[in-house]
């Protein structure tokens, strides 16, 4: 459950030039999704507690954004139409991609378990990743996101006081 900080050129894992395919059905290139600054991208599964709590605060998060969404993105591990029925009745506005069945994002990844999160710098590696959720290390991933896109400051967590530090996923 610890923050993997990406500096080590040895261990440096970019994002491969793989297609996903988005909500809507259309398969799109990582590299035409890369928006040329610091972005965040978040694995989760619908059978994972865990990840439904963290995209519960993430959608919450989204609404201080109705004209300009931050560069975070979801990759779903379920199916197209799993991940369709599951937002179906949800006000989602944050980008949803599919990365089954073959995970070829994920397995590049190489991850153990979901929600995991991984900070990318413009050229498409690396350079932080979390596993579970860890709200203060999460905050930060996000802040950064925020500051290296020009984004105002905002708060992530409404009461972070309510909000476990650790949770396992």
């Amino acid at each position: 459950m610890e923050t993997k900080n990406r500096t080590d050129e040895n261990e440096r894992i970019c994002l491969p030039d793989v297609f996903v395919t988005g909500l809507d059905g259309t398969e799109s290139s990582l590299q035409e999704l890369m928006p040329g600054n610091a972005s965040l991208w978040i694995f989760f599964k619908q059978s994972c507690d865990t990840s439904l709590f963290f995209l519960d605060l993430l959608l919450k998060f989204w609404k201080n954004f109705p004209d300009r969404q931050p560069p975070i993105y979801l990759i779903s591990q379920d199916s197209l139409s799993e991940t369709q029925s599951f937002f179906k009745n949800k006000e989602c506005k944050i980008p949803v991609f599919i990365d089954a069945p073959d995970f070829a994002l994920s397995g590049r990844l190489n991850f153990r378990s979901v929600p995991a999160s991984f900070l990318v710098d413009a050229g498409g590696c690396v350079l932080r990743s979390e596993e579970g959720f860890v709200r203060d290390a999460l905050a930060e991933m996000i802040d950064t996101v925020l500051r290296k896109n020009q984004f105002a400051p905002t708060p992530v967590w409404t009461e972070p006081a309510r909000i476990p530090i650790l949770r396992p996923g």
